[in-house]
């Protein structure tokens, strides 16, 4: 895969709020051609929460560019996963939430769990029970 940096803005929202969150002079990778193999490398998955150690030339992620700027309230961010099921092939529920800055109170309960970090490059987590 063949990348340019480029910077620009980054504006993060919500379609459904006027919530955003506007971070200047974000430097990111464009890719310019891409290879049969791409799918495999390695990615950061959620846009902005990797690790500045695995970023391309060292460039500082958008989220912490944001915290050092003092845009976020808090240096956390919280994940809604919500229930996703199906009937007769039709989506009941969809989507989930990333909050930014906060902890999400409409969707989460007031209990907060923290998990460490099994690999510190990566957001890789032990689960103790899945159901």
């Amino acid at each position: 895969m063949d990348k340019d940096l480029l910077m620009d803005f980054w504006e993060f929202g919500c379609i459904d709020e006027n919530n955003t969150l506007t971070i200047p002079n974000i430097v990111f990778g464009q890719a310019t051609t891409i290879d049969k193999h791409a799918g495999n490398e390695p990615i950061d998955g959620t846009l902005g929460l990797a690790f500045q150690s695995i970023a391309i030339n060292g460039v500082e992620p958008p989220l912490t560019a944001a915290i050092r700027l003092g845009l976020l309230a808090n240096a956390i961010f919280t994940v809604y996963l919500a229930t996703l099921g199906s009937s007769q092939k039709k989506l009941i529920k969809g989507g989930g939430q990333f909050t930014y800055g906060g902890l999400d109170n409409k969707n989460c309960g007031k209990v907060i769990g923290w998990a460490p970090l099994i690999n510190r490059s990566y957001f890789i987590f032990e689960l103790e029970v899945c159901s």
